[in-house]
């Protein structure tokens, strides 16, 4: 049988969130605007965040953003790059800027929201 102070606990950990991360991972690089914009254009990203979240990014080349997130939240504008930052304009969410950071093939994205850092892949 188990003490009742360890059964008091189920709820607390049931509760518990995820930790976010907030911190770029060792490594991650800081890339220019213009590099950044060819990283990142014509290609869909795929990433998930803390809380589950999927998230779907597509960057066209003609400076379009499409953003489905598999919380139903969906938007598009129009995006660019500032120094190592990806800015979007969307409509449904105020414009921003998101720091970023490369390893390899990965694009790592701060969230301007509750600045949680996002791995994003290739899909």
């Amino acid at each position: 049988m188990k003490p009742l102070w360890m059964l008091a606990l189920v709820p607390v950990m049931a509760g518990a969130q995820a930790t976010i991360a907030t911190e770029f991972p060792t490594g991650a690089e800081p890339i220019v605007a213009e590099k950044l914009r060819q990283f990142v254009s014509g290609k869909v990203w795929v990433g998930k965040t803390a809380d589950g979240s999927r998230w779907r990014l597509e960057y066209r080349d003609n400076g379009y953003v499409f953003i489905d997130v598999s919380t139903g939240f969906r938007d598009n504008g129009t995006w660019r790059t500032e120094d190592s930052r990806l800015c979007a304009e969307l409509q449904r969410v105020t414009a921003g800027c998101s720091e970023v950071r490369v390893v390899g093939e990965r694009l790592y994205m701060k969230r301007v929201s509750n600045g949680e850092v996002l791995a994003l892949v290739v899909n």
